[in-house]
């Protein structure tokens, strides 16, 4: 379930970099925008804060 959560949110942080890729180059690569790694990271966090509560709902409901 871990690996798929993994790739999941692997993909979704791709296409919203993708998304908010700039024209302007770093290094020959292209920078993404300030906003675009911003939500990417909020994406992440409420992934994360959505696992927790899983996993508390569950292990009060086992135990």
């Amino acid at each position: 379930m871990l690996c798929v959560g993994s790739v999941v949110l692997d993909f979704v942080g791709v296409m919203l970099l993708n998304a908010t890729a700039t024209d302007s180059l770093v290094a020959g690569v292209a920078a993404n925008a300030l906003a675009g790694v911003r939500l990417y990271m909020q994406t992440g966090g409420a992934a994360l804060v959505e696992a927790a509560v899983l996993a508390t709902v569950l292990v009060r409901r086992r135990g």
